[in-house]
């Protein structure tokens, strides 16, 4: 998925947005069943294909099975097996879910990622479980009636991360410190070295960051980018094929395609870390007090185009709607694994979760209609809602 991904807590996706929303009154949101899994399962990705309907990917490695007691010859009991894991499909046309074939990959393994060019020009990626651990990677093309499995490049075993990023006319594909490109179906791999994230755009430009370094490719070869002024921020957020910016510590640094320019925090501040690109208005920023006092605390700013709006701290935006709404995760109380979800008002965060029950491994997803919001409750039951304009 060549979105951003916000610290485990979400995966976003992100469509048009207005200007940072207005109050308005809160979603209406509608529970849309996942199709059955095991009880052990996880959705790792998912991905809005354009027309209403999303894919699902994950995988299940847990079931039930009734076993005998030994009391009788009729007595039994239910116990949880624990098994390899499996893949899972799953596929959304708007108002349902159904569980779908993995083509090539019937056995042991999971899929990790799901990019979508269109309805008809879906790529997944994952892994097949062999000898105990996990082995090759896997891919699959969905081309809008059946899914046909594409070999990957030189096998590539054990990868902590992959990622994929999809064109119309070419593939991308990341596997640690290994990229590669598929375009007329031949594979070319570049070893750049440690990757973090992959942003790839149709004009073939593609941008690839690590822990302090970025480059760049124009269509032929790789450049390094040279950091701006104080250094580059923890996340490079690509706008284009030739732009993008970072929160560095001393300002916004923006690259125009050939240089930095830098727009300095307000006075008495410097970066925190934190960014979010979830607001095509503008970036969300947060900083903290270059000298800390009881009265100064971190914040964050919004920069609009020509000046900073500012705003108390809190968690950034994680996801935008078409219809102008921004979307965040909070903490459960308590400090746990969960969390609730909150929209934005136009000044501050409110609630705005489907249910009183809280989720962990968020994932939201936009959709031309609203959002499309997945989850897992305390039992570790797969969740989805939707909300509509």
């Amino acid at each position: 998925m060549r979105m951003q991904r916000i610290a485990s807590a979400a995966v976003i996706a992100v469509g048009l947005l207005a200007a940072p929303g207005t109050a308005q009154a809160a979603e209406e949101w509608t529970q849309v069943a996942p199709a059955f899994t095991w009880p052990d399962r996880h959705f790792a990705d998912v991905e809005g294909t354009g027309d209403g309907g999303a894919w699902a990917v994950g995988f299940q490695r847990t079931k039930y099975v009734s076993v005998p007691t030994g009391i009788s010859p009729d007595a039994s009991q239910i116990v949880l097996l624990d098994v390899p894991p499996k893949p899972v499909l799953q596929r959304f046309d708007g108002t349902k879910w159904k569980n779908v074939a993995t083509h090539g990959l019937d056995g042991d393994g999971a899929l990790q990622d799901v990019d979508a060019v269109s309805a008809s020009d879906v790529w997944i990626s994952g892994y097949r479980h062999t000898n105990g651990r996990e082995g090759t990677t896997y891919l699959a093309h969905w081309d809008g009636t059946k899914w046909n499995t594409v070999d990957p490049p030189a096998p590539f075993e054990r990868a902590r991360r992959r990622q994929l990023s999809a064109e119309a006319d070419a593939l991308w594909l990341m596997e640690d410190g290994k990229v590669s490109r598929r375009k007329d179906g031949a594979w070319t791999t570049y070893e750049l070295g440690d990757v973090w994230d992959l942003d790839t755009y149709p004009s073939g430009g593609a941008w690839a960051q690590g822990g302090r370094w970025l480059r760049h490719f124009d269509g032929t070869a790789w450049k390094s980018i040279a950091p701006p002024p104080g250094g580059f921020g923890p996340v490079f957020h690509a706008t284009g094929p030739d732009t993008g910016w970072t929160a560095a510590g001393s300002g916004l640094a923006r690259w125009d395609g050939s240089s930095w320019t830098t727009t300095p925090y307000p006075a008495g501040y410097k970066g925190g870390g934190t960014s979010s690109n979830a607001d095509p208005s503008g970036p969300w920023v947060q900083v903290i007090p270059e000298e800390p006092t009881y009265e100064d605390k971190e914040m964050n700013l919004h920069w609009d185009g020509s000046s900073w709006q500012r705003f108390p701290s809190a968690p950034l935006p994680t996801a935008g709607t078409a219809q102008g709404d921004l979307w965040t995760v909070m903490d459960a109380p308590l400090g746990s694994s969960d969390y609730y979800l909150h929209r934005w008002n136009g000044t501050a965060w409110v609630r705005d979760h489907p249910g009183s029950q809280a989720f962990r491994n968020i994932r939201l997803t936009a959709l031309p209609g609203g959002l499309l919001a997945t989850g897992q409750d305390k039992n570790g039951n797969v969740r989805a809602f939707t909300t509509s304009d």
